[in-house]
């Protein structure tokens, strides 16, 4: 009965859960990686929970993610891009204030996305999105 006991507790500690995958990879556009912004990968019918997270400097990585989360994702990309240019402030601030202009990524990489990925069982989930202003 002890050894019995011990080897549920055993496997309390353990998990019996489904196993866990990484996601990861690059995110750019027009060959500058997105300093910040958010990915997600959703299932095509709605079938399974969404999941996602940050892009940090052009990186993002979704780690410990249920298995039951494979197949065919559609991919979202949400974020605002500096021009480079300054534009005014506005009111209320004084006249002189300038800040950075932003941008939104277009709706094909986002609401209207034509992007995807298959997540597999596997060991390596990389996916790198090489966005561009240019429609493929």
């Amino acid at each position: 009965m002890l050894r019995l006991t011990l080897l549920l507790i055993l496997l309390t500690f353990v998990g019996c859960g489904p196993p866990l995958i990484n996601i990861s990879g690059k995110v750019s556009y027009d060959g500058t990686p997105i300093e910040e912004g958010s990915i997600s990968f959703e299932s095509p019918d709605g079938s399974s929970p969404s999941i996602g997270g940050r892009i940090d400097k052009g990186v993002y990585q979704l780690e410990k993610i249920s298995a039951a989360s494979v197949g065919k994702k559609v991919v979202r990309i949400v974020a605002i891009l500096k021009t480079g240019k300054k534009i005014p402030a506005g009111p209320p601030f004084p006249p002189d204030k300038l800040i950075d202009e932003t941008i939104n990524l277009p709706p094909r990489f986002n609401e209207k996305s034509t992007l995807s990925a298959e997540i597999s069982s596997g060991n390596l989930n990389q996916f790198d999105f090489i966005l561009s202003k240019q429609k493929p």
